[in-house]
């Protein structure tokens, strides 16, 4: 499994503006399925959120609708890894919707800020997420709205898996925890 410097990334404090802040982080190209993240803007408009891609790509324009971002979505940009973790500290729901991935890094430094996740049934996300714990893995595009409009309106569940969130992090995906288990197999001990 991948690590994170855990202390490199602030607790997310959540948004600030009064609406709640989803925001997804990579590169928008086919695999991140920037189209089922636009589906997820438009399909929460009635709802008071936000929703930010950190990172640009080559299919930004599958982000539009009739040639235009909707006015809840936003194009951050690309960003240093500092501003991608500022960014992440005040958002409330992290998304990634991805059609395939490896072990997603953006992911478990959302996980380690505390932010509840919606993703995609995918080989890296489930292995990340833990089902109705630390997120919701969902296995249609349906379901990632349902899940994400559940997020959105219930501060509670943001809050109780945002903590577990961090606590699997903590334990799953520390710098400290690589080491650990590399010096073992090094030292030829079992873990």
């Amino acid at each position: 499994e991948n690590s994170v410097d855990l202390t490199a990334v602030p607790v997310a404090k959540g948004s600030d503006t009064g609406r709640v802040r989803v925001v997804t982080s990579g590169r928008v190209c086919y695999q991140k399925a920037p189209k089922r993240f636009r589906g997820l803007a438009v399909g929460c408009a009635d709802l008071s959120a936000a929703f930010v891609w950190l990172g640009d790509g080559d299919l930004r324009n599958d982000l539009l609708v009739a040639g235009q971002l909707p006015a809840q979505l936003q194009v951050a940009g690309w960003q240093t890894r500092a501003g991608v973790y500022e960014s992440l500290a005040k958002a409330d729901v992290f998304v990634l919707a991805s059609l395939w991935e490896g072990m997603p890094l953006a992911l478990i430094e959302a996980q380690a800020a505390g932010l509840p996740a919606v993703v995609s049934d995918v080989v890296g996300n489930r292995d990340v997420v833990i089902d109705g714990e630390t997120g919701f893995v969902c296995k249609t595009d349906a379901e990632l709205l349902e899940k994400t409009r559940l997020l959105i309106e219930d501060a509670d569940l943001r809050q109780r898996m945002g903590q577990a969130a961090r606590e699997m992090a903590a334990i799953r995906f520390s710098v400290a925890r690589m080491h650990r288990e590399m010096m073992a197999v090094y030292n030829g001990s079992k873990l």
